[in-house]
């Protein structure tokens, strides 16, 4: 369930947002290495890309590829797509956090999904999981996520193959809570 009292954002532009002592920003060229070696530490809950497909990324205005900030250290990124869909749904492509237990990727996470139905009115929110990642599942369905299906065995990973979890939330199921 998100905790909507607690995350409060500031907009500053229409590109940073803002929460506590954290904040997400646009990803800079300059930042690469550093998302190069969270998808490294991440890996194989997140799939790697290359700097090129991130440059890509970068550039591609149906994208957002956002780094998060505690104080000025960078401590994670995400990639959010579907900005030009012009359907009012956002992928939550990736969101990566190096800090772990302490609650920060739930945060960040909450804040995301403030701005989106908040700011930018986002009627749906979507993402999906590989099914070993226990952790995630957790998170996502205990912030108000539901399953909207499983993509049986379309990931390859060391030889096995696993099903993807697809997972939404609707403005008026984020409204509600």
């Amino acid at each position: 369930m998100i905790n909507q009292e607690n995350s409060q954002i500031t907009l500053k532009g229409n590109e940073m947002i803002e929460f506590e002592n954290f904040k997400w920003r646009p990803t800079e060229v300059e930042d690469l290495d550093f998302v190069i070696e969270l998808e490294k530490e991440g890996y194989p809950y997140v799939l790697k890309w290359s700097k090129d497909k991130h440059k890509e990324a970068i550039n591609n205005n149906d994208i957002k590829h956002l780094i998060l900030c505690e104080e000025y250290e960078k401590i994670g990124y995400c990639i959010l797509a579907g900005f030009e869909k012009g359907n009012d749904n956002i992928e939550i492509k990736r969101i990566v956090i190096s800090e772990k237990n302490r609650g920060i990727g739930r945060k960040s996470l909450e804040a995301l999904i403030k701005y989106l139905f908040e700011k930018m009115e986002i009627h749906r929110v979507w993402l999906d999981y590989h099914e070993f990642n226990e952790v995630g599942a957790y998170l996502y369905e205990s912030m108000g996520f539901k399953k909207d299906g499983v993509l049986r065995e379309s990931l390859k990973f060391e030889g096995k193959y696993y099903d993807v979890v697809v997972l939404s939330m609707l403005e008026n199921e984020y409204l509600k809570k």
